[in-house]
């Protein structure tokens, strides 16, 4: 490591930290290849809504932190309209946590989990045609 990197790590402002701690995993990703980096200047990261759901799903395991932000965005593109929201595979939680928070309207959620992972399709199961499943 260079001095004048040690002192950006010391001394630095949380921007030039952030910046350097950035280049260092953009050389990484790209040294490993296969790894996709998001670009540095994320400022959806500093949305009041976002940094609340964050800070709840700390230590939730789910999808990854740009997917919750789509997903908040979505919500928050349909605060005009009417109705409930389903989540289907809900896992830990993680994006309920975050759908939740970024809401602007007073709706129900209903979420669905298997659990076990779904069965395979039987002669009860329909297509979208109305053909059975198996």
């Amino acid at each position: 490591m260079k001095l004048k990197d040690l002192a950006v790590l010391a001394f630095g402002s949380p921007e030039k930290k952030g910046r350097f701690w950035h280049s260092v995993a953009k050389r990484k990703a790209k040294r490993y290849g296969g790894f996709h980096l998001y670009t540095q200047h994320m400022v959806w990261k500093k949305q009041p809504f976002f940094r609340e759901a964050f800070e709840k799903a700390r230590a939730v395991a789910g999808i990854p932190d740009p997917r919750c932000f789509v997903l908040q965005s979505c919500l928050r593109s349909v605060a005009r309209v009417e109705g409930d929201v389903a989540e289907c595979g809900v896992r830990q939680g993680r994006s309920t946590i975050f759908m939740l928070t970024a809401d602007l309207r007073d709706r129900q959620y209903h979420l669905f989990d298997s659990f076990e992972g779904l069965s395979e399709p039987s002669s009860e199961d329909r297509m979208h045609n109305g053909a059975h499943g198996n």
